[in-house]
């Protein structure tokens, strides 16, 4: 079965399933944007923590022909609009 690439944001189905304590879980966002929903992936506090969610989401969802996802950005968040990939779209 080969399940839709979604684009953009407008063309996903309208659930979002966002990674929660604040900590950078790319296992969920992966799940949603596969499953063609909104992932959104929680920055969390920890920059390094971060980079390296944003390093497995590029990797594992590389071959999902342009899969884009979006963030959460809490309060204290230490990473900067200008460390956001470009598969960022929310």
């Amino acid at each position: 079965m080969t399940l839709p690439h979604p684009q953009s944001a407008a063309a996903r189905e309208l659930v979002v399933a966002v990674s929660p304590f604040e900590e950078p879980n790319p296992a969920i966002v992966i799940a949603a944007e596969r499953a063609g929903s909104l992932g959104l992936l929680d920055l969390g506090r920890d920059p390094g923590a971060a980079r390296r969610a944003f390093a497995e989401l590029a990797r594992r969802l590389e071959g999902g022909g342009g899969r884009r996802y979006g963030v959460r950005v809490p309060p204290g968040c230490a990473t900067g609009p200008g460390e956001l990939p470009p598969e960022v779209d929310t």
